[in-house]
């Protein structure tokens, strides 16, 4: 049994895309692209919302599976920002 099939087409496209956006954000980063905290949070927060505006769902649950990556998303970046010694805007 494959993931796809056993999460469904939506869940898994959401998972899909949340690892890959990861992994495109760290290898910007290695590749010097991106090197500013609010930069990599702003053009993960961009990415985001331009693929769930792809999807024709119900306002309540593209929030909330948005929120949902969000904090997937922001959670393993504190991890890359901490590990690459990634510069941070003080204000």
């Amino acid at each position: 049994m494959r993931i796809e099939t056993y999460c469904g087409k939506l869940h898994f496209a959401i998972l899909d895309f949340t690892f890959c956006l990861l992994n495109e954000i760290t290898k910007k980063i290695q590749e010097r692209n991106l090197f500013y905290e609010n930069q990599i949070l702003n053009y993960a927060r961009k990415k985001l919302d331009n693929f769930f505006q792809t999807l024709c769902l119900e306002p309540a649950l593209i929030n909330t599976y948005k929120n949902e990556t969000w904090n997937t998303i922001t959670f393993k970046l504190k991890q890359v920002v901490k590990e690459k010694q990634i510069f941070q805007c003080l204000g």
